[in-house]
């Protein structure tokens, strides 16, 4: 199997053969924002044939020595000094921004891109040895998260009110800074940018969604647009409960929606919004059903994210993690391997072509004679028919089952009466839209479309 473009029809919805599964932790790359050797790191037993991988640029930090206790101290390219305690009580806790007095913003030097040359010179050397994964490259922490960093918690969040301008002048310099990580990203073979933000805790937004539609929104449709300048997908992974602003992240370019939390914002709401039309990245819920839950609820709510997420022709890509402080517990990090394992490659049987699924006796077109092979292509996707068959029935013997998708709500359709008399399975077939495909047969070279909505004529009436 081709990973790179198994990842590519997942994100597309071009019905891939199963569901990928994405890796966190990858020899050679995975360094925990500074804290872990990469070396050191090992594969998550189960995950061997892995289709994507994460690559994460986070900061570039100076060393600082120790403090009077001993923990270690290190400042980054924008300024801000990190505690990284002994012991592993938390991971890192910034203890000086400098910006959060606004006097300091004169003589502020937003930091040269080349201070990254060294990173990227030594993930160019590891991403050699994954020729054939999808590289999904990260800007984690984000711009929004940057500037809490450099301003201060507190402080940025009054400043929003109080000096909107100040706070997108910074913004913007972090734009900039990450534009040209971007292309860096990009000169060293990356098929995604993914950038991690923070709008939002638990129970809702920061600051109003109004003032980051009206202040913010233009900001991420430019590093969007970059990335895709640059061939590239773009993802974005946001903490909290931002589900409101979903639709806006779409209409200015996000391809993929990142999730550590998926129960926070419901799985079924993710359906309904992103179902058939955005693709979901999700892990189990890293703050609950990871750390509390047993094996069990892990693989309940496995079969809900693929099942829900991930069965509308793509759309869903698992994604397991292991690394946490503290850590997961061991049996359910390999629940959570074994329960994506299973639901992915149930997919991958529902795809291979089925003789006992075609149809050999219909009610309406009688008994069905097999005759010469033809191929007809499926959004894209060639699929093997035998000639005069119902449409339906070559789709089913692909084990395609979404032919539509409802106007109102998105929910799919596929056969139901199998005799013509309802529109549950109506297709756009060369096309034309609402062709009723459980009653038209298949001709060599049709072209057939799973149907949003009431679809719409491609030809010439």
């Amino acid at each position: 199997m081709d990973h790179i473009e198994l990842m590519r029809k997942a994100i597309e919805f071009k019905n891939p053969a199963y569901i990928p599964l994405e890796l966190v932790e990858v020899p050679g790359i995975f360094g925990n924002y500074g804290l872990r050797v990469s070396e050191e790191v090992s594969l998550i037993e189960g995950t061997q044939d892995f289709d994507a991988l994460d690559a994460t640029f986070c900061y570039i930090y100076e060393d600082m020595g120790e403090d009077s206790e001993g923990n270690r101290l290190r400042r980054s390219e924008w300024g801000f000094v990190e505690k990284v305690p002994i012991g592993g009580k938390y991971d890192y806790l910034t203890i000086k921004n400098p910006l959060a007095d606004w006097g300091n913003l004169k003589s502020y030097e937003f930091p040269s891109p080349s201070v990254t040359d060294e990173f990227f010179v030594g993930m160019k050397k590891a991403f050699k040895r994954y020729p054939d994964r999808f590289k999904v490259a990260y800007i984690d922490p984000g711009p929004f998260y940057t500037a809490l960093f450099i301003i201060g918690y507190e402080k940025l969040l009054m400043s929003l009110y109080t000096d909107l301008d100040k706070v997108k002048y910074v913004f913007d310099g972090i734009i900039h800074y990450y534009i040209e990580v971007v292309k860096r990203w990009k000169d060293i073979g990356a098929h995604m940018v993914t950038f991690t933000d923070t709008f939002a805790y638990q129970r809702g937004f920061l600051f109003s969604p109004k003032l980051w539609r009206e202040h913010f929104k233009s900001f991420y449709k430019k590093m969007f647009d970059f990335v895709h300048g640059q061939g590239m997908y773009v993802g974005l992974g946001l903490d909290g409960e931002t589900i409101e602003i979903v639709p806006d992240l779409k209409e200015i370019g996000m391809d993929v929606f990142d999730l550590r939390q998926p129960t926070l914002m419901g799985i079924d709401n993710l359906a309904k919004i992103c179902g058939g039309k955005l693709c979901v990245k999700a892990t189990i819920d890293m703050q609950t059903t990871l750390y509390t839950g047993t094996p069990h609820d892990i693989h309940l709510e496995a079969e809900e994210l693929v099942t829900k997420l991930g069965e509308r022709n793509g759309g869903f890509i698992a994604m397991v993690i292991r690394e946490s402080t503290p850590g997961y517990p061991e049996e359910n990090v390999r629940a959570s391997v074994e329960a994506f394992n299973h639901f992915r490659k149930r997919r991958q049987r529902m795809n291979k072509p089925d003789s006992n699924f075609r149809v050999l006796d219909h009610p309406i077109l009688g008994k069905m004679e097999r005759k010469e092979q033809i191929n007809i292509y499926v959004d894209g996707k060639k699929i093997l028919a035998y000639e005069g068959e119902p449409i339906a029935a070559s789709l089913a013997a692909a084990r395609i089952k979404v032919f539509r998708f409802t106007s109102t709500r998105a929910e799919p359709r596929g056969i139901f009466c199998a005799i013509g008399r309802c529109t549950d399975c109506v297709m756009t077939v060369n096309g034309e839209p609402n062709v009723r495909t459980c009653v038209t047969p298949v001709e060599a070279g049709m072209k057939i479309e799973t149907q949003k909505g009431l679809g719409r004529w491609q030809k010439k009436i």
